[in-house]
């Protein structure tokens, strides 16, 4: 399920942009200072690579985590099925009632003045709850990558 979604068309672009966006002298001057290759990669160009880095990794978490289309297509256990099967089950097709026994379900709503709906989007809060968490260490990363490559000079 993981691998068709490593690499994205828009992603090797938005990657490309920034690197071509870098200096060539900086590259350059710390290979005459007797550089490696490898010393330049992870001493120069990744530092100055957070935001881009950050931003697709924000992108990719939010891609995979609502992803579930290929659960669908790929799993055939529904034990194995990811959060967003689950929630799609409950919110798209109303499936509260087969979730359990419909005395179950009719218990909740008589008993707790709980009605589907509220579950539902209950569901929901809870779905994004893993995104919020991620979200404010990312952040200042966020909006430096989301400005790449909008200015021009």
């Amino acid at each position: 399920m993981t691998l068709p979604t490593c690499i994205s068309a828009f992603y090797v672009i938005v990657f490309r942009t920034f690197f071509k966006q870098l200096p060539y002298s900086l590259r350059e001057a710390a290979h005459i200072d007797g550089a490696s290759d490898i010393k330049i990669l992870f001493g120069i160009i990744l530092p100055l690579s957070k935001p881009i880095l950050s931003t697709i990794a924000l992108f990719t978490i939010v891609e995979v985590w609502n992803s579930w289309f290929e659960a669908l297509i790929y799993l055939q256990q529904q034990w194995r099925n990811p959060l967003q099967m689950i929630l799609r089950r409950i919110v798209i097709l109303d499936d509260l009632f087969q979730m359990g026994t419909a005395k179950d379900a009719q218990n909740l709503m008589n008993n707790f003045k709980i009605h589907p709906q509220n579950i539902q989007m209950a569901a929901v809060v809870v779905a994004m709850v893993p995104v919020y968490i991620v979200y404010p260490f990312i952040q200042k990363y966020f909006t430096k990558g989301i400005m790449i490559g909008s200015l021009k000079g």
